[in-house]
């Protein structure tokens, strides 16, 4: 598709508002089927639309389809006929043309991630990941080798995360060995949307290491909350004995997400810590939980010698919820 072609196309689906609908659809097929309600709904905003222009559109846009696509049998009859083609049938074409335009782009920022100016090469990565494109990894993965900037190796990471499939998993290990702690902590941010064992078995190699820095700990134990890994349980259990308190809260708010009877037991033990802030993080995990087991828990803590930790449980036990921000404040 021609640049003239696709920023005409652009720009009359942005008039029509519907960026935030065809951006979320890379298949073809799945595009006309799931955004039909949508597109009729804006059908009534058409009125002061150029029908011959939207129509025109329309029909590059379809032609480019058919050239590309296997969608002649569909589309084709539509382009015989501009002048009777309905709103409501172009607005389908011009959504596909969009979509074939995100394609086109796949390429092009694929080839910005060698751009000089940084801004470019970050701005190339979001776009990226946002296409969940798998053409993309190879060329990301590529870039994190040969890149010195953090802002764009962080930016990279986290387009990897989104593409979330498992064959990124080689640029995420690049990202764990890293030696700057804001580069590992995007690594780790990225375990939480990529499925499939290697990546929980990563995740926990973070978490066994008694060397990482707090920071990027953290970052873990956030990820295995996302991932709600049960079999992460044992280990998150070994961080409630982490020097850092932080570290320590932060597990046990972790645990309640993760929930179950391993996550339970250890809560239990993190209520006898030494620090109220990591004692009051057990009540909102234990919170979380909420089994008649956990809340025979909470209500020991009514007696707790801190007056905010016995605030957090009074809040549960009257059916408010806990905020993070305040265990923290």
């Amino acid at each position: 598709m021609g640049i003239y072609l696709r920023k005409k196309v652009k720009n009359v689906v942005a008039d029509l508002g519907l960026q935030s609908v065809v951006a979320q659809f890379i298949g073809l097929k799945s595009l006309i089927n799931q955004t039909t309600t949508v597109l009729c709904s804006k059908l009534r905003r058409l009125k002061s639309a150029c029908p011959s222009h939207i129509a025109c559109y329309g029909r590059r846009a379809a032609t480019v389809l058919c050239s590309k696509a296997n969608f002649a049998t569909t589309i084709l009859p539509f382009t015989r006929y501009t002048l009777h083609i309905t709103r409501y049938t172009v607005l389908l074409l011009l959504a596909t043309g969009l979509v074939m335009a995100q394609e086109f782009d796949v390429r092009a920022r694929i080839r910005e991630l060698k751009n000089k100016n940084v801004s470019v090469r970050v701005q190339a990565c979001e776009v990226l990941g946002k296409s969940r494109d798998k053409r993309a990894i190879t060329a990301l993965i590529e870039r994190f080798k040969r890149e010195e900037n953090i802002a764009v190796k962080e930016a990279i990471l986290e387009a990897l995360g989104a593409i979330g499939t498992e064959d990124v998993l080689p640029g995420i290990m690049l990202g764990l060995k890293d030696k700057e702690p804001g580069v590992r902590m995007s690594a780790v941010a990225s375990l939480a949307y990529i499925q499939g064992e290697q990546a929980k078995i990563l995740l926990k190699r973070v978490l066994q290491d008694k060397t990482e820095k707090n920071s990027v700990k953290k970052f873990a134990l956030r990820a295995s909350g996302m991932r709600k890994e049960k079999d992460l349980v044992n280990d998150i259990r070994v961080i409630l004995k982490d020097r850092d308190k932080g570290v320590r809260a932060e597990a046990a708010l972790i645990l309640g997400e993760i929930g179950g009877g391993g996550a339970e037991d250890a809560l239990q033990e993190a209520l006898n810590d030494d620090d109220p802030v990591v004692r009051q993080a057990a009540v909102e995990g234990l919170s979380k939980i909420d089994t008649k087991k956990a809340r025979k828990k909470i209500e020991k803590a009514l007696t707790d010698k801190d007056e905010k930790v016995r605030k957090a449980a009074r809040r549960y036990l009257k059916g408010e919820k806990n905020d993070r921000k305040r265990i923290f404040k």
